[in-house]
């Protein structure tokens, strides 16, 4: 698991160490999520984005964690400014069915 320490910490007081690697389990869960979809046959089945629902569910969670980790990504970007931007670093990932 991902643990913030030095200087960074430092500059993120009011972020309990815990809800941090809550969050990053729960972004962990969500990329885990995206990759594998179990089905009746498989646990592990690679997800191939015929569910809708499933994808849809998965980029909801992408997207509730950008809000959450907003205010950590901000007092990150104030300690260290490689942070900047990392918020908007790219599009929202679509579904291979939805780009045909």
């Amino acid at each position: 698991m991902c643990h913030i320490t030095g200087e960074a910490r430092q500059g993120i007081p009011s972020i309990a160490a815990g809800a941090a690697d809550a969050l990053v389990a729960r972004m962990l869960n969500a990329t885990i999520d995206w990759q594998i979809r179990p089905t009746a046959d498989e646990a592990f089945a690679t997800n191939d984005h015929s569910d809708a629902g499933w994808d849809a569910q998965v980029l909801d969670e992408f997207e509730a964690l950008v809000v959450e980790l907003a205010p950590l990504a901000q007092r990150l970007t104030n300690v260290l400014t490689r942070f900047e931007g990392m918020r908007h670093r790219g599009p929202r990932p679509q579904p291979s069915s939805a780009r045909l």
